[in-house]
């Protein structure tokens, strides 16, 4: 690797943001966001028309798994609704409200510390033998064991699996019988990261709901509540860069990839800087093995991100998305962003994006060192492409 330009020092040393956080367990009984989720399966269960099936369809991070188990404790603390149907209205009125759960509700404390017994929750196995971190197929047949006998405590059963990009066609394919022949009171919730993931034949058994990131107030409110002495800046920075998913703004602020995205969008700006303080950066980023991993992941995050972002507005194309304009307002990304719009049309952009996703997998799945091809595509982004 080439030396350190010696009359240049690098950005990434200097950075504003703190390193270093570990994030503090958030209060199980309180959901930041979803609010329609929320209302959506509470007028249906008062209309005496709730579906047995649900996907949740979302980007991973932001909260699918919180929601759902907050979902299970409202449901396993509701009572009986059986006449639901004929009274919508005063069923409605004695329903707890979702929003606001009761910490000290017998139901909602067993569910919540996952250990009600009418809750089933399917996560890949932590058994060291299972190296693929895949869910097996004989976990997804528990479900029909669970759904065969009655509530150990009168009401609902419900069975969480996080989540079905885990779940092979295999396993899949195991899950139609509880969904084609659904018991009393039995609700799945079924997570969902992928769109294409999903078999027709479930997709077709289940009620679509698709989970939205959650606004830059929300995540904002969220990170408060995982780093109450946190730094405002950082969570403002993590906030903004995460698209809405607070899992993603921890795993950021894990890996310590905000000061160095930061800095590089500095050298990116800087028409001064050399091949030798890219490589040097790319260093940073691409520490080799396990150890590493995070940060490899953050850097193809966030500069996905990033690259995307160039590219529509290279193209002049008008976004609705609110995540979008977060991020674009962070005071390091701007800058970023109009040199690289200067330096390269719409569609160089997208080719170096698309070059760079697939690099960085096929090093990821060879094992290859990192270092280098960052190092490649942050000067191919440096250069200029098109006439000045």
């Amino acid at each position: 690797m080439p030396a350190a330009h010696p009359n240049k020092q690098t950005n990434w040393s200097n950075s504003i943001l703190p390193t270093g956080w570990t994030p503090m367990a958030s209060p199980p009984d309180t959901l930041i966001g979803h609010d329609e989720l929320l209302a959506r399966m509470a007028r249906d269960l008062a209309a005496g028309r709730l579906h047995h099936g649900w996907l949740l369809n979302g980007p991973e991070g932001i909260g699918k798994f919180k929601a759902a188990l907050h979902l299970a404790a409202w449901l396993l603390s509701v009572p009986d609704q059986s006449t639901a149907s004929l009274f919508a209205d005063e069923a409605s009125n004695r329903l707890p409200d979702p929003r606001q759960l009761d910490p000290d509700h017998p139901e909602v404390r067993l569910a919540l510390t996952q250990t009600h017994p009418d809750l089933l929750i399917i996560k890949p196995s932590e058994d060291e033998k299972n190296k693929s971190g895949q869910i097996k197929t004989d976990q997804i047949r528990e479900l029909n064991s669970f759904f065969a006998h009655s509530a150990g405590r009168g009401g609902w059963r419900v069975a969480i699996i996080d989540s079905l990009d885990l779940v092979n066609r295999n396993g899949q394919n195991a899950m139609l019988k509880i969904l084609e022949e659904p018991p009393k009171q039995a609700l799945l919730l079924v997570l969902n990261n992928r769109s294409g993931a999903v078999l027709p034949t479930i997709r077709s058994r289940c009620t679509q709901a698709v989970m939205q990131p959650l606004r830059q107030t929300e995540t904002i409110q969220v990170l408060e509540r995982l780093w109450p002495s946190g730094d405002d800046a950082y969570i403002r920075t993590l906030a903004g860069l995460s698209g809405g998913s607070p899992g993603q703004a921890v795993q950021l602020a894990e890996a310590e990839a905000a000061p160095l995205f930061e800095a590089s969008c500095h050298l990116l700006c800087d028409p001064a800087t050399r091949p030798e303080d890219f490589w040097a950066i790319a260093e940073k980023w691409g520490p080799a093995g396990n150890k590493g991993r995070a940060v490899r992941a953050a850097a193809l995050f966030l500069f996905d991100r990033l690259i995307t972002t160039a590219s529509v507005n290279a193209a002049s194309v008008e976004t609705t998305l609110q995540q979008e304009d977060d991020f674009s307002a962070l005071g390091f990304i701007r800058p970023t962003l109009d040199a690289l719009r200067q330096r390269h049309q719409a569609e160089t952009l997208a080719r170096l994006h698309q070059e760079f996703c697939a690099d960085l997998r096929r090093t990821e799945r060879l094992f290859l060192d990192f270092s280098p091809v960052f190092a490649k595509f942050l000067c191919k982004l440096h250069s200029q492409t098109q006439p000045e």
